[in-house]
């Protein structure tokens, strides 16, 4: 738990600060740098249910996930459960309370219905060929 209170917002940013100023990992630095000046990665809705056909349709063109294209469960970034877990918030004096007490969005957002999936374009390159399946398969919303 100490670790992970150490590891604050701004210790997060100087991170993907320094990652962006180093060019050991060429990707990553890419991604570091757009994230610093808010530069989103081109994205498309997927519609509902599709997520695998997307995929199968996506790795079937040689094109990989993790390195071309990530498709992203918009609801796993946001902490779901059964309602008998807490999430807990330490404040200055070290005393830990749940994290609804603190924040009205959070409590407000922790029951909401589950949201849909996008297909995030990760290599640039190659984002006219996942477009042009993406949607000459159907899979995902039009804009």
């Amino acid at each position: 738990m100490n670790d992970y209170v150490k590891l604050t917002e701004d210790v997060a940013w100087v991170l993907i600060a320094a990652i962006a100023d180093s060019s050991v990992v060429p990707s990553a630095q890419d991604l570091a740098s757009r994230l610093l000046t808010r530069n989103v990665l081109r994205h498309f809705r997927v519609e509902t249910g599709k997520e695998e056909l997307l995929r199968v349709a996506l790795r079937s063109a040689r094109l990989e996930e993790s390195i071309d294209f990530q498709i992203l469960d918009l609801k796993s970034t946001m902490y779901k459960g059964n309602g008998d877990e807490v999430v807990f918030v330490r404040d200055w004096d070290g005393n830990s309370e749940g994290v609804v007490g603190y924040s009205d969005t959070i409590s407000a957002f922790r029951d909401r219905p589950e949201a849909e999936s996008i297909l995030i374009v990760i290599d640039e390159q190659r984002f006219v060929q996942i477009e042009k399946i993406a949607r000459d398969c159907k899979l995902v919303v039009p804009r």
